[in-house]
């Protein structure tokens, strides 16, 4: 069915100092194919979205696959998956919302991906697409995170909380 279709845009991160702005342009524009942006990754000037710090958050992408890709093809959602996907949201009761308990930084995208995966959506990963995460300044609210361990604990109770909640699904898939 065709509402239950996420479609997966691959994301790439640049390398660069967050004051290197003139040269993020420049090297976007040497990446507007793919064979460009290939040669690019090799050079280390981008790379795989969070591959260094969080490599499950995009492996099921299966980005060697999409390199060669030049048709869509569906994946299988894995535990901590976190994609940049696409849904149809309009007039789709199919669709799952946000868990409201997760606000501000952790977890929010990587519980509403397993909710698309439990409510039976397929993931499809778009051949000719991608995105590039430019390098920023960190958000107040991933500042908080990292400054407060009260705020990583309360994080932590919430993902419990929700594990209780899907635990049928988590330990079923």
């Amino acid at each position: 069915e065709r509402d239950k279709n996420a479609l997966v845009i691959p994301v790439f991160e640049d390398n660069l100092a967050v004051h290197q702005e003139s040269l993020f342009k420049a090297y976007i524009k040497r990446s507007r194919s793919k064979v460009n942006l290939k040669s690019l990754v090799k050079k280390r000037v981008f790379s795989i979205y969070k591959s260094n710090n969080q490599p499950r958050a995009h492996a099921a992408t299966d980005y060697d696959r999409w390199w060669e890709s030049s048709e869509p093809y569906q994946i299988e959602y894995e535990s901590q998956y976190e994609p940049f996907v696409v849904v149809k949201v309009n007039n789709n009761p199919l669709l799952p919302h946000f868990d409201s308990r997760f606000v501000g930084y952790g977890w929010n995208k990587v519980s509403f991906i397993f909710d698309l995966h439990s409510a039976g959506f397929k993931f499809h990963v778009l051949p000719n697409s991608w995105l590039i995460h430019r390098t920023h300044q960190k958000t107040k609210y991933s500042l908080a995170f990292a400054a407060s361990p009260t705020t990583r604990i309360k994080n932590r109770a919430i993902r419990f909380e929700w594990l209780i909640d899907n635990r049928n699904d988590v330990i079923c898939r």
